[in-house]
């Protein structure tokens, strides 16, 4: 079974290789409004996967009950491993780079 929830109004069945057209919503998910939920309450049984098109908000309502939440790179996204991504304008210290940005330095 597969489970998606993602915003209806920016998706298309152009570019992806999953149908992400209405039909396809309409079969394998929950969906109110704009597209999304009140966190885990609108499951009513255990599901092998729940997909969330989502940076991270969605992570302090699912964390109860989803373990373990695992973050995925897709093409034309930024990478979740965000020690890696270079941003050569940003101040440093810069955590994740660092661990704790706000230590005083050591001497």
């Amino acid at each position: 079974m597969k489970t998606f929830i993602a915003t209806l109004g920016t998706e298309t069945d152009t570019f992806s290789p999953i149908p992400t057209g209405r039909a396809a919503f309409r079969e394998c998910m929950f969906h109110r409004g704009a597209g999304s939920t009140d966190g885990t309450s609108d499951f009513a049984h255990p599901m092998p996967a729940v997909v969330v098109k989502s940076a991270q908000h969605f992570a302090a309502g699912f964390a109860p009950a989803c373990d373990p939440i695992a973050s995925v790179a897709a093409p034309g996204t930024a990478s979740p491993d965000f020690a890696a991504l270079r941003l050569p304008k940003a101040g440093r210290p810069l955590w994740p780079q660092v661990a704790d940005p706000f230590a005083p330095p050591n001497p």
